[in-house]
Formats: C-alpha cells, structure tokens, sequence
C-alpha cells in the first residue's frame, strides 16, 4: 500500500479539510494529520478538544468500499483499528463505546467521526472520511473545566524526546487497511464485542427526545447496539447516545 499523508502545523479541522478536497479528486487512502486543531469536533457536531502537541488528530479519505459510505459499520471496524494501534505503539488496551468513542481508566481517550461526502457530479455518497482525535499525553495547559471529569489520556506524560502521534497514525492506517479489506468479518465483530466497554452492562440510550434503558446484549452484524429491555425484548439501535448505569 502507498498511503499520502499530508500534515499541517493546525487546521480547523482534519476532517472538514479532507472532505472538501475529496471533492476535488484526492486518491482513495490520503491522510491529513494536524498537530491541533482550533474547530475539532466530534458527533452530533460536538466539540473535540485538539490542543497542539498533546494528541493525534487525523482523518482518512476512503473510496470503492465494501460497505455503504453511510454505514454504522465503518465506524465500528475504524474503532477497532484504532483500538489495535493503540496497543502495538502505547501499550494499553482503551475499551470501545459504542460506537465511536474510546475509553480508559473511565474517561474518554479517544473519539471518531465518519462522515460520508457525495460526488459533486451526481449527488450520490461516494466517498467516506474517517476522522481521529486521541488523546496522548496531558495538554500543557490541561484540560478545561468542563472535561476535567470525563477526558483522559493514554500517557500521564510526554516521553522525554519521543512524539508517538506520527507512528499512531502509521500503525491506525495499516490496521484501517486490514479490517476495511477482511473477509472475515464475523471475526472481526467477535474481536469488536471483546473490547466492547458496555456489552453485559445496563445503560441508557439517548436518541432525540427518546430514552431507553436496558442491558448491552450485544452488537449484531450490522454494527448495532442489541438492548434487552425490562419486558425481554431485544431491540437493535443504529446510533444514539449510550451511557452506563450504576
């Protein structure tokens, strides 16, 4: 594989940047990596603190897949691509919540946006751009008040002389590449359930105005949460907001 990575000191936005130019004919597998980012965001258009030199930010543009730009799917196989980078290069092993964040010692380390971009030709989703945020070490600042309780990092600090974002983001797009092209995905999705932080767990799903609480049955194979609620039924949910219950 040959993959263009172009990097920039910041950016508003990896994403915005990449789904912008893949309009303009950029090859399938290009990345954009910015050491910070001053309009971060994430689901829902939520803001994705991006402080420089403190984690990596970075986004993928992928075309010809073998899934539909718009599926849950995709968000799901990049997760675990993340997650097994984050092993190979820091050691630690984050847990997925489903279905686009990542979590360690109970705080959210990671968070991805996969957003499907249309042909400026004929209007179709042609093309999808996976968006990262990881948080790597402590910002220098820290972190602000509003997220003092819910942020973490992968590093309580900064190797001495060693910047790990660039060989994260190498080790994420070799992983991206396996689980896009994979046969198997059954096996995928076992691995999937493995590093799930809310299968077996009772939690309560937010989507809109509507709540739902019930036990993380599982995650089927089109990447939905599967919710075993108070009469025994087992409902599938393709998105919304998930939190754990005591």
């Amino acid at each position: 594989m040959s993959d263009n990575i172009i990097r920039f000191e910041e950016l508003p936005s990896t994403n915005d940047y990449l789904k912008e130019k893949a309009q303009e004919g950029l090859p399938a597998w290009t990345a954009v990596l910015a050491n910070g980012q001053s309009q971060g965001r994430g689901k829902r258009g939520r803001n994705f603190f991006s402080p420089r030199g403190s984690g990596l930010y970075m986004s993928v543009l992928l075309r010809e897949l073998p899934l539909s730009p718009d599926s849950i799917m995709l968000t799901s196989l990049a997760a675990l691509a993340v997650v097994q980078a984050i092993e190979e290069v820091v050691y630690v092993s984050p847990a997925i919540k489903w279905v686009n964040d990542l979590y360690l010692n109970n705080k959210k380390v990671a968070g991805i946006l996969t957003e499907a971009v249309a042909s400026p030709q004929s209007g179709k989703l042609d093309s999808v751009v996976i968006g990262l945020g990881v948080n790597l070490y402590p910002p220098e600042e820290g972190f602000p008040e509003e997220l003092n309780s819910s942020a973490g990092t992968l590093l309580s600090r900064k190797p001495e002389g060693l910047d790990l974002s660039d060989r994260l983001a190498q080790a994420f797009l070799k992983n991206l590449h396996y689980v896009i092209e994979c046969k198997d995905r059954m096996r995928l999705l076992r691995t999937y359930r493995e590093r799930s932080l809310l299968i077996g767990h009772k939690v309560l799903l937010r989507d809109g105005n509507s709540e739902c609480r019930g036990l993380a049955a599982g995650i089927n194979e089109s990447g939905c949460l599967l919710l075993k609620i108070g009469t025994g039924e087992l409902r599938s949910f393709n998105c919304g907001d998930v939190s754990l219950l005591a």
